[in-house]
């Protein structure tokens, strides 16, 4: 799969392989149910955790377990500082399993939190 990149200055236009993690980006943004929002605030969210049991000691818990040095820094960013968090984000992507969250109950999280 190849995306196009263009110049604006100079307007040449180039074909780049999208990378894997590009690929499966894009792939589960198109299999998320039409009823499921494709992010919500990071408040929302984590309102929505809290009603829906998971606790915010959990996630810490989740993110310092992370292996790898650079991932763990990353994701506790992402934590700690976006505004917004994406459904098919590697945050949510990482941590669900890690929250022992299967796919349908993030999306339901995820259509909670939008009417929070």
């Amino acid at each position: 799969m190849n995306r196009l990149v263009v110049d604006v200055k100079t307007g040449s236009v180039t074909t780049v392989e999208l990378t894997d993690r590009e690929i499966e980006a894009i792939n589960a943004k198109a299999a998320l149910p039409a009823d499921v929002p494709h992010s919500v605030s990071m408040s929302q969210a984590r309102k929505a955790m809290v009603l829906g049991g998971v606790s915010m000691a959990s996630v810490a818990t989740a993110i310092s377990g992370i292996e790898d040095a650079t991932q763990r820094e990353l994701a506790q960013i992402d934590w700690e500082y976006s505004t917004t968090v994406r459904r098919t984000s590697p945050l949510i992507t990482s941590l669900g399993p890690s929250l022992n969250l299967t796919d349908a109950q993030i999306d339901a999280l995820f259509i909670a939190a939008s009417s929070l």
